[in-house]
């Protein structure tokens, strides 16, 4: 900060100084918030979706592996497809 012969004007100076710290933070904390509430929802979204289902699909008749077919939770639409065997 620059010192100036009128007091006035420096105690106006550290005034606008204040003020504009005061009005930082009263900005800061909510942003933080929001984004560290977004933040968590993804993570919890991410970490939802990466679920490994193993195994493999057959004919019940024949015993042959089934390429391509979906396995679906029932009740829901989780599911995933059988790529190979």
């Amino acid at each position: 900060m620059i010192l100036y012969p009128n007091s006035i004007y420096n105690a106006h100076l550290y005034q606008l100084k204040q003020q504009n710290e005061i009005m930082n933070r009263l900005l800061l904390i909510p942003l933080r918030c929001v984004l560290s509430a977004c933040f968590a929802f993804l993570l919890v979204g991410f970490s939802y979706g990466q679920r490994a289902v193993t195994g493999m699909i057959t004919d019940a008749g024949t015993g042959e592996p089934l390429i391509g077919a979906n396995v679906v939770i029932k009740g829901t639409a989780t599911g995933t497809a059988q790529a190979s065997f």
